[in-house]
C-alpha cells in the first residue's frame, strides 16, 4: 500500500466520511451513558443478528434521530446474595432477576413516593 498514491488519498477520505455518522452514533451512545439515559442502548439491544449473506447494503448509515425523544429512564442496577433474589423470584412469581428489581422498584415507588 501507497499511502502517498492519489488513488489510496481519494478512497480513504471517502472511508473517513462514511464513517463520520457512525463515530457521531457511538458518540452519542457513549454520551448517553454519562447522562444516564437509555434511548440508543434500547436501539442497539433491539437489533437482531443477521447472516452476513442477508445483509442490505445501505449507502449512508442513518439512525432515528428522534428516538431521543422517548421517556428517558436510567438503569437501575444493584447487586444482592442469590438466595434472598431466589426467595424473591418465587414470591414474586417471577423467573428473573430483572423483574425481581423491577417488581421491588414498583413496590417502594407506589408506597415511598406516591405525591
Amino acid at each position: 500500500m501507497d499511502a502517498d498514491s492519489s488513488l489510496y488519498r481519494g478512497v480513504r477520505q471517502k472511508m473517513v466520511m462514511q464513517m463520520r455518522r457512525v463515530i457521531d452514533f457511538l458518540n452519542d451512545l457513549d454520551a448517553e451513558r454519562d447522562r444516564e439515559e437509555s434511548t440508543l442502548r434500547e436501539i442497539v439491544s433491539d437489533a437482531h443478528p443477521v447472516q452476513v449473506a442477508n445483509i442490505v447494503i445501505v449507502r449512508d448509515f442513518d439512525y432515528d434521530k428522534s428516538a431521543r425523544t422517548r421517556p428517558r429512564t436510567v438503569r437501575v442496577q444493584y447487586n444482592m446474595p442469590v438466595e434472598q433474589v431466589q426467595k424473591a423470584k418465587k414470591r414474586l412469581k417471577v423467573n428473573s432477576a430483572s423483574e425481581v428489581g423491577r417488581q421491588t422498584f414498583q413496590y417502594f415507588y407506589q408506597r415511598e413516593c406516591r405525591d
